[in-house]
């Protein structure tokens, strides 16, 4: 059995999951650097405020790159199985 397919669907998974995660990772990264920059000029050390900030602008985020993150699964997905030999969806 050859590897170079298993390696090329690993490739493209790893790839996929990174893709889907860098909207809510970029996300955290800014909301936590601008909170902790508030919270050391403002002296408030309260780790509450951060968490529920970041929460809240991932779940925002998320909201927002629903529909382009399933479309994206979903295409992977249906490239996975029509390669495989599974068939494929018609409809797009």
């Amino acid at each position: 059995m050859d590897t170079a397919p298993v390696v090329d669907v690993t490739y493209r998974a790893l790839m996929l999951v990174l893709f889907l995660s860098l909207p809510a990772a970029i996300t955290s990264a800014v909301i936590g650097l601008g909170v902790a920059m508030a919270q050391a000029v403002t002296q408030i050390q309260d780790q509450g405020v951060a968490q529920s900030l970041k929460l809240i602008a991932i779940l925002v985020v998320l909201a927002l790159c629903a529909k382009w993150m399933a479309t994206e699964l979903y295409h992977s997905a249906d490239h996975l199985l029509t390669s495989v030999g599974f068939g494929g969806a018609d409809v797009y």
